[in-house]
């Protein structure tokens, strides 16, 4: 057998060995992040390239967002981790379906202004990721100095871009199975199961060695039941859509929002302490009070009782918490609705008159 033979021989074999293993982790059913780690490993140890990356299409953005990369600095990692799909000469091709190989990077103005040289990388591979047809993403491998990506690469990088394709496809599939098991079908919001199983997992995380807060507000729509129990009972339902749009605008990307039930909702706040949780159940309440529900051909104004408990001043643990957050809530409900309380001792808050609370109460 010819050198040039038993040289190409060694590297098909490299080649089935990487995607062995790529297909091992993907039998396994490992986590996303795991999954695309051990790829680009692979990847990186098969053809000794220095760089590689995953780009996965957010198309609401129309951009290229980097899910994980190998080889390459921090700083240029964060230059390139959200582009606009038409930034680059390599992801518009990629859109198309098509693949970019480039010899010299230095040539090319857009691979320029992306920082590709400073990494010291020259030559360029981007292949797009399909999913039944539609790109969903893309690889790009990157080499140090001048070098042509010849078949065998190409081969690799297509089977092992399929693979993740779909097992990409497969994962969000599945995302979105467990994720709709836990939203509740009329406001679109999470449900008591997943609210009850993340509150658990949130007050585990605030009770560490550093004993961070993290507060509850449980409110409930006044006189809904006014609506509910005449003829137009869809305008009730109305009003719960409504609230949960304004809960969802109003919150943070880590705050919980969930139906607990009926006209009850709760949030989940971590890093939060009970004067920052009344800030936000007051901005709630007034973009509520612009709603207005009609019952017999009357306009109705709508408002919320709330009750606030924060940890670690009201309660020690998750049950005692939502306890307090409830007597709280009966408490702003008895006293005629459209108030918010605080766990014990409780002290109605409105229009944020706190000189009567103390500082050990969580308000200053």
């Amino acid at each position: 057998m010819s050198e040039g033979a038993d040289t190409a021989l060694m590297e098909h074999n490299r080649n089935m060995e990487a995607l062995f293993k790529i297909s091992c982790s993907l039998a396994q059913c490992l986590g996303r992040p795991e999954l695309m780690d051990r790829t680009l490993l692979e990847i990186l140890k098969t053809t000794e390239i220095a760089a590689v990356g995953i780009f996965l299409l957010d198309e609401k953005k129309n951009h290229f967002i980097l899910s994980t990369s190998k080889g390459t600095k921090g700083e240029f990692a964060g230059w390139v981790e959200s582009m606009p799909a038409t930034e680059a000469f390599s992801m518009q091709m990629a859109l198309q379906g098509e693949t970019l190989l480039v010899r010299d990077a230095t040539l090319e103005p857009n691979l320029v202004r992306m920082g590709l040289n400073q990494e010291g990388l020259r030559s360029l591979a981007a292949i797009p990721m399909k999913a039944k047809g539609k790109v969903i993403g893309m690889i790009c491998a990157a080499s140090l100095g001048s070098r042509e990506f010849n078949e065998q690469d190409m081969r690799l990088f297509t089977i092992i871009s399929n693979q993740i394709a779909v097992a990409i496809e497969y994962g969000q599939l599945s995302e979105l199975t467990a994720q709709n098991a836990h939203v509740d079908d009329l406001t679109g919001l999470y449900n008591k199961r997943y609210l009850e199983a993340e509150i658990d997992r949130m007050f585990a995380c605030a009770t560490g060695s550093e004993h961070r807060p993290m507060s509850i507000i449980k409110m409930a729509v006044d006189r809904l039941s006014e609506l509910n129990d005449s003829p137009r009972r869809q305008e009730g339902d109305a009003v719960l859509k409504e609230l949960a749009k304004i809960i969802k605008l109003q919150i943070r990307g880590y705050d919980i929002a969930a139906r607990w039930g009926g006209d009850v909702f709760i949030l989940l706040l971590p890093e939060t302490g009970s004067e920052h949780a009344l800030k936000i159940g007051k901005r709630i309440n007034s973009e509520v009070k612009k709603c207005r529900a009609v019952t017999d051909g009357m306009e109705m104004a709508v408002s919320l009782s709330m009750g606030i408990a924060s940890y670690p001043i009201h309660a020690r643990d998750a049950t005692e918490l939502l306890k307090a957050a409830d007597k709280a809530l009966s408490v702003a409900k008895r006293a005629g609705g459209d108030k918010i309380f605080s766990a014990t001792p409780l002290v109605c808050l409105e229009d944020g008159a706190l000189a009567s609370v103390r500082s050990s109460d969580g308000f200053q």
